[in-house]
């Protein structure tokens, strides 16, 4: 089990204040989970469970944060020590937006810029809030939250290691303690109750399936025999005090044959080189065209996306795909994919790994399995 981090370390707080600065904003108002988290080290499951209780983090240029928070009963773990709470039920519509409504009339802001989450906040928030203070220009804070977030604290590292390496080994023990003669929910449910006895808080998504499902979409483990010479493939995540791990990792049940030892091991040169490539500097769509170039060398179907960033959310950017030009910095924790379908043998071939960006490349974080060849359910 991982210590658990002092929740200040988790908080790039030096990059936030110059992206803040560079802004020209006087304040930054966070709402969702994510940024919650991220901003004041409270995590709860009613977040997202009950996202009508509006919960917000204001962070002004000058003076202390303050976390604003619904009233009940929830253990409040934070490092913010101005925390301040209203009531749910007392005949208020929307206590939860007047409530950050009273908390900013006491900031006196006129004529300044205010970030906000334009992509998260609802019409009907913003509309109140321009109303309420018509000297504020709202603007939108989400790249300057979501940059901050990208480049990761030693201690957020830290964190994402233990998740890769615990839910990779929970992969692992899955598929070598499963036999031909059990089915995709079987298997799907070791992987659960692995990574949960592992330490996750939760299991964030099992995405698993094997023989002619494999090249279907997304499907959860189905309580259907695995078939004798199929390949299974998982791509399985869990949540660790608010950040997720990704991975995915082959399978085949029974023995490889030669054509599946041949087509794995293109992919795997093609994920291999992929890692080499990625440093400091190059875009999301930089290695994704590289990729590309990879797989059309090996004559291999091209993928929908080759990988993406991933923290307090599953999908940070950059994202390998298509003209995403954000540039990859050291800190960034990304996974990246090898993954596209031989529809011809109704095979989908899927590697991800964790990784964090050093100076000069990468280091690998899911490092518990040796990829050479899927492993073998005999």
């Amino acid at each position: 089990m991982v210590a658990q981090p002092d929740k200040k370390a988790l908080f790039n707080e030096a990059r936030f204040r110059r992206l803040m600065d560079e802004s020209d904003l006087a304040a930054v108002i966070a709402t969702s989970p994510a940024n919650i988290t991220y901003a004041s080290g409270y995590h709860n499951i009613d977040m997202k469970l009950l996202p009508e209780r509006m919960k917000a983090v204001i962070l002004p240029r000058d003076g202390e944060p303050i976390l604003m928070l619904n009233g009940n009963k929830n253990t409040v773990d934070t490092f913010i020590d101005d925390v301040r709470r209203y009531a749910l039920y007392e005949g208020v519509k929307d206590p939860g937006l007047w409530s950050l409504v009273d908390v900013l009339r006491t900031m006196e802001l006129v004529d300044e810029k205010v970030g906000i989450e334009m992509r998260y906040v609802t019409g009907h928030t913003l509309g109140v809030l321009e109303k309420e203070f018509p000297r504020v220009r709202w603007v939108g804070a989400d790249d300057i939250l979501e940059r901050t977030r990208q480049v990761k604290t030693e201690a957020e590292i830290e964190l994402m290691r233990h998740a890769a390496r615990v839910t990779d080994r929970a992969i692992a023990m899955a598929y070598r303690s499963a036999t031909p003669t059990d089915t995709e929910k079987s298997v799907g449910d070791a992987m659960s109750y692995n990574v949960m006895r592992f330490g996750a808080d939760i299991v964030a998504f099992n995405i698993l399936a094997s023989g002619k499902r494999m090249t279907a979409g997304h499907h959860t483990g189905a309580a259907v025999p695995l078939e004798q010479g199929s390949l299974m493939r998982c791509d399985f995540g869990a949540n660790f005090q608010g950040y997720y791990s990704d991975l995915a990792r082959l399978a085949v049940v029974g023995k490889s044959d030669s054509r599946q030892k041949d087509t794995y091991a293109r992919y795997l040169d093609v994920h291999h080189r992929t890692l080499d490539f990625v440093k400091p500097g190059v875009t999301g769509e930089e290695i994704f065209d590289f990729a590309c170039g990879l797989y059309k060398e090996h004559g291999l179907s091209l993928p929908m996306m080759g990988g993406h960033s991933i923290g307090l959310i599953i999908h940070e950017r950059p994202v390998i795909i298509p003209g995403d030009d954000w540039e990859v910095e050291e800190g960034m924790t990304m996974c990246i994919e090898t993954v596209s379908s031989v529809e011809e043998h109704n095979e989908h071939y899927h590697l991800e790994d964790m990784i964090v960006v050093r100076n000069k490349g990468v280091e690998v974080l899911s490092d518990y399995t040796p990829l050479e060849s899927p492993i073998e359910i005999i």
